[in-house]
């Protein structure tokens, strides 16, 4: 299954407590456009799901984001 395309650029992002962010927050922030207008959802659905397939791997945590939902973060690598 491919992974969102997002995927990479939120690990990268949330990596910094400071840029903690939710996927909807992260999105708002990254679509432009009709990207935004009209495929905002999928693309939400798309991040979430490849990020959900990872936490199930254990390669990702769900961790408080900035003001308080769901963020996810890379595990460290041991």
């Amino acid at each position: 299954m491919r992974d969102s395309m997002y995927l990479e650029q939120y690990l990268r992002r949330t990596a910094n407590p400071k840029t903690r962010w939710t996927i909807g927050t992260f999105l708002a922030n990254t679509l432009t456009g009709s990207a935004r207008n009209e495929w905002a959802d999928t693309y939400h659905r798309a991040l979430l799901n490849s990020l959900q397939r990872l936490v199930d791997a254990g390669e990702v945590e769900k961790v408080a984001s900035v003001k308080g939902g769901i963020a996810y973060i890379s595990k460290p690598k041991v």
